[in-house]
């Protein structure tokens, strides 16, 4: 039976299949490994070893490993995949720093898998490997512009090396993106009915036509004997193409069970996909049905992940484990003070190295999408005038998929920043889609710039086969010595760099760990000073997290902390408001014993009463 699917590209390149995947993800560990370099190198390195915030998937883990009840206040970010993934790493012993770092670089590879499955498959999509890595570049890129050591900046790419803002949701919504365009290239082939009695074997014409996928959108040719006149199933299938479309089950689970793991963990993805990749099915759903059945599996799926959360407390024998639901970061009514907020944040960012670089091509490659989507469905409507055909050729396949991959690369952007302002909110990692969703464009950039050239193969005086095979001989070197070099290059450059940056003495804090370790009491002290010497420790109930009234502060750290009920030392730091002790206490009854940046103030044999917790 004839195939018309793109011709395979081992007979071109002279790799097999797995060789060249493997290829693609030796590249893709190169650019991780360069990025992690980067950001670990510049002051941004603050938000990987160092920010409150970022710490506490290593906290859970620390206290998982401390044996620790578990009962943790968590905000409406969950953190799952994250946590899981951070717990296997901590196994290689490679220490906090180092397991952070590593999960940074497993991240960046993450996403390249992620843009891999939006790229399409061999079969089905144009030079999808080379697609996926110049995604993957253009991240590269922002997340090396950015160097701010500031959570609330403008500088969106480099949080996915991070364990805590969001990764874990930014490649769920490229992997779910991605997923559905291998759906819609599946889903949108159909066979013959076989009852019709139409057969191409035998006819040259007919199965050239079938070979060649930019000359088979004709329905039937006079020379070679193919007709559908007088069957009313083939004749209903050429008049309404969308009947036959076969719905592509494994794909709708697929995309349900992303959908639903995600929105379980973090529900902004139903922000950043459900409702914008919903919206652009439902236009690709007039031409092409199938496109129904997977806005309803992102929609179930979401539903489902969002319902799973409720008995969350239950399952895992906690008090109450989203300790704020997120609902107050809303408020419609500020919506002009969030604009004027994201406004000052662009303005920051334009003035900031590099940042008019990264803003303008951030513009530009979110115009190439626009532009991407007009072509390839110009390359649809092109097939659709010049005969609709039952059974959609390749070409027409390829302009589906890629063209929905496009438009999610401006549609969601878009969305997100509109409902961003709209819904008065104030963070600046509420808006990463404006920076990985654009990458879309440039995944489908090969669709639109690699065209076979069979008139000029054909004319050549060599056989085709033998001019494939020395090209795909001379190509395979070549991209194996470059995947090669890259890797290499990685390790013997940016490893070492990622290793110092990680393991870079800071004395301050070994001061505080050390102290606190050796007096074998147990200290308190507040949110942003207290959390990095916390994460430090062998065991970090030595550290309890209080406000300024010393009263348990159960945001993002395990409740079973606040259980010693006393404590006989506080550390503070520049970042601490004044602490009013309860009792007459004061400060000044303590010693005080400076660390550098931090100051501790050791009450000795006197205790001070931990106050009732709060959130």
């Amino acid at each position: 039976m004839a195939d018309n699917t793109v011709p395979d590209a081992r007979e071109v390149r002279g790799l097999p299949g797995w060789a060249r995947e493997l290829l693609g993800v030796a590249v893709a560990v190169a650019v991780a490994i360069a990025v992690v370099a980067v950001v670990a190198a510049s002051a941004r390195s603050e938000l990987l070893f160092r920010d409150a915030d970022s710490l506490v998937t290593t906290l859970v883990i620390h206290s998982l490993a401390a044996v620790q009840p578990q009962d943790w206040a968590m905000s409406s970010v969950l953190f799952l995949p994250e946590i899981a993934m951070l717990r296997l790493l901590s196994l290689l012993g490679l220490g906090t720093n180092g397991t952070l770092a590593l999960a940074g670089v497993v991240n960046v590879v993450a996403l390249y898998g992620a843009l891999r499955v939006a790229a399409g498959s061999v079969a089905r999509a144009r030079a999808p490997i080379a697609g996926a890595l110049t995604g993957l570049g253009g991240f590269a890129l922002f997340a090396a512009s950015e160097s701010s050591p500031s959570r609330d900046a403008l500088e969106l790419a480099s949080l996915l090396t991070t364990t805590t803002y969001y990764s874990a949701t930014v490649i769920g919504a490229v992997l779910a993106i991605g997923l559905v365009r291998r759906a819609l290239d599946r889903g949108t082939s159909a066979r013959a009915p076989r009852a019709s009695g139409v057969t191409t074997r035998g006819s040259a014409t007919a199965e050239a036509t079938q070979r060649d996928p930019r000359t088979s959108h004709t329905a039937a040719d006079p020379a070679s004997g193919v007709t559908t006149r007088g069957n009313p199933a083939a004749e209903a299938t050429q008049r309404d193409p969308r009947t036959s479309r076969r719905v592509p089950w494994a794909a709708v689970g697929g995309i349900a069970a992303v959908a639903a793991a995600s929105v379980l963990t973090n529900p902004l993805f139903a922000a950043w996909v459900t409702v914008p990749v919903a919206l652009v099915l439902g236009v690709v759903a007039v031409r092409e049905r199938v496109a129904l059945w997977l806005a309803g599996a992102l929609i179930a799926g979401s539903l489902v992940g969002y319902v799973g959360r409720m008995p969350l407390d239950l399952v895992l024998g906690q008090t109450q484990l989203i300790a704020n639901t997120g609902a107050g970061y809303i408020d419609p009514a500020q919506w002009l003070a969030s604009l004027q907020y994201y406004g000052a944040l662009l303005a920051e960012r334009w003035s900031a190295t590099w940042g008019a670089a990264s803003v303008v091509a951030v513009v530009v490659l979110w115009s190439w999408s626009v532009a991407a989507t007009i072509l390839l469905a110009r390359r649809r409507d092109g097939a659709d005038a010049a005969g609709g055909s039952a059974r959609p050729t390749d070409g027409e396949r390829r302009a589906v998929g890629a063209a929905f991959v496009a438009a999610c690369g401006w549609v969601v952007p878009l969305l997100v920043v509109v409902g961003a302002i709209a819904l008065g909110t104030h963070a600046a990692r509420y808006l990463q889609p404006v920076v990985f969703a654009p990458l879309l464009g440039l995944v489908v950039l090969p669709e639109l710039l690699w065209r076979p050239a069979p008139d000029a193969v054909a004319s050549s005086t060599t056989p085709e086969p033998t001019r494939a095979r020395r090209a795909g001989g001379w190509g395979a070197v070549l991209a194996a010595g470059a995947a090669a070099v890259a890797l290499v290059a990685a390790v013997g450059i940016g490893v070492p760099r990622i290793s110092a940056a990680a393991h870079a003495p800071d004395t301050d804090l070994a001061c505080v760990v050390d102290w606190t370790e050796q007096s074998g009491r147990t200290g308190a002290g507040q949110f942003w000073t207290i959390r990095l010497p916390k994460t430090h420790l062998a065991d970090p109930r030595a550290l309890v997290q209080v406000d300024h009234r010393l009263r348990g502060y159960a945001w993002l750290v395990n409740r079973d902390d606040f259980a010693v009920g006393e404590v006989s030392f506080l550390v503070t730091d520049a970042q601490s408001p004044p602490f009013e002790l309860p009792g007459g206490a004061s400060i000044q009854d303590a010693e005080l014993i400076s660390c550098g940046r931090y100051t501790i103030a050791d009450f000795g044999s006197s205790t001070l009463r931990l106050g009732p917790q709060r959130s």
